[in-house]
């Protein structure tokens, strides 16, 4: 048996999750956990003349926002750049938010491209607090990123067989 086939996790390697935009300064950054959002199609209810249901297209769909833990860096760089993009004028009352392409790349525990899955015209939802504590044990500080989104692409490589 090759050793290189063998599906062995990678300890050293804190994160399986690559995060970035071509637009933002800082490529890539890492995330410890992404929720991949769920999809909601509205199908019409209508029936036949005979009362059986008749298959239609979906009226709508909904894409579910994208969350991302992201690992933050120790100069904060990455918390910066995205709170930069949050554009408001206190002055008017007025947001002129930048809409981006965001993309996450998938890796398994050998380190393998699994898959790449590209948002388009994003904008940031929200982003979570970040607490600054002197006294914290927490080794690595992290906060969520959430995204709203028009559409998604994914981009599947093909993951080497385990099998012989």
């Amino acid at each position: 048996m090759d050793v290189s086939t063998i599906n062995t996790r990678n300890y050293s390697q804190k994160t399986n999750y690559k995060c970035g935009s071509e637009t933002f300064d800082l490529l890539p950054f890492y995330a410890t956990s992404v929720t991949l959002p769920g999809v909601t199609q509205n199908l019409p209810e209508i029936s036949g003349r005979n009362g059986a249901p008749i298959s239609m297209s979906p009226a709508n769909i909904t894409f579910n926002g994208l969350s991302v833990s992201v690992l933050l860096d120790e100069d904060y760089k990455i918390w910066i750049e995205l709170m930069n993009k949050i554009r408001v004028n206190p002055e008017e009352g007025t947001f002129n938010n930048e809409y981006f392409d965001f993309w996450i790349e998938v890796t398994n525990d050998m380190g393998h491209h699994v898959m790449k899955i590209e948002y388009y015209s994003c904008n940031i939802e929200s982003i979570t607090d970040l607490e600054l504590a002197t006294n914290d044990d927490i080794t690595e500080q992290t906060f969520t990123l959430e995204i709203k989104y028009d559409y998604f692409k994914i981009i599947q490589n093909n993951v080497p067989s385990l099998r012989p």
